[in-house]
């Protein structure tokens, strides 16, 4: 064995354990983090979500990112990228438009309108109204 069992080794070091890391805690990136234990890790309450738009030649038209403090999961973390994904089609003036985005349990619920009685319906259903002002819209998923 190589390397220590310590907990700096269990967050950042083990190949084991990366799988689940980088599937579980996708928002944070551990290569510019400086934290070294995971209660300091998890009690920092942030995480960025980001929104491209491209044209149909794939160039980038537009971005923006955004801090969310406190996200209570990945999963509401994921919908309010998408919100606001939505939200900005509209401040910039598209009409037609592909969502994307790398939760493909998100992609699924706003696609087949699912979960709207959930804890985040409220939020599920913004995120549709937002986008059923455009003129064409879909979701689609991504892997990264």
């Amino acid at each position: 064995m190589g390397n220590q069992e310590t907990q700096l080794h269990c967050l950042w070091e083990c190949e084991v354990l990366r799988a689940v890391w980088d599937v579980d805690f996708s928002w944070i990136d551990h290569r510019e983090c400086s934290r070294s234990s995971l209660i300091d890790l998890m009690e920092s309450g942030e995480a960025d979500i980001g929104v491209v738009i491209r044209n149909s030649n794939d160039e980038v038209m537009a971005s923006l990112s955004k801090r969310i403090l406190n996200p209570s999961s990945i999963t509401l973390l994921e919908l309010l990228g998408a919100r606001r994904a939505a939200l900005f089609i509209s401040e910039v003036g598209l009409d037609n438009s592909i969502l994307e985005g790398d939760s493909e349990i998100v992609t699924n619920v706003l696609t087949k309108g699912e979960l709207f009685n959930s804890a985040l319906g409220h939020m599920l259903k913004d995120t549709v109204l937002l986008v059923s002002s455009l003129k064409s819209w879909s979701f689609s998923h991504t892997s990264r």
